[in-house]
């Protein structure tokens, strides 16, 4: 994960006090990948429901481990998943979290939006 990018101006025009051209650049077709494909599923059969969410989400099928982040990356839940599984979304603030669940089959991640 990317927590940090830094960039350093050069020039070989330095007078007493720095630089003495302008110093920019520009940044293009900047990519990134959150947490793999969201809505991709590997895992067959898998139901999160209702999304969105106002208080608690169920998440149906495969057993797996079940985690939850927000946007930023950070994990807010952690837990084992045997085909059944309720999660508490009421103290969460709105927003977009990622819900992912994940096995030795594959992985299912879904946005959930609250």
């Amino acid at each position: 994960m990317v927590n940090k990018v830094t960039f350093r101006f050069e020039s070989s025009d330095v007078g007493a006090w720095g630089m003495n051209t302008p110093a920019y650049f520009a940044i293009d077709e900047i990519t990134y990948d959150l947490f793999g494909s969201v809505n991709e599923t590997t895992l067959a059969n898998v139901d999160v429901f209702p999304n969105p969410v106002k208080d608690q989400i169920t998440v149906r099928g495969e057993h797996g481990d079940l985690v939850v982040r927000d946007m930023s990356g950070r994990t807010l839940i952690v837990r084992n998943h045997d085909q059944l599984s309720f999660i508490d979304f009421s103290s969460f603030s709105a927003g977009t979290y990622f819900l992912t669940l994940s096995n030795g089959k594959g992985t299912f991640t879904e946005k959930i939006s609250k």
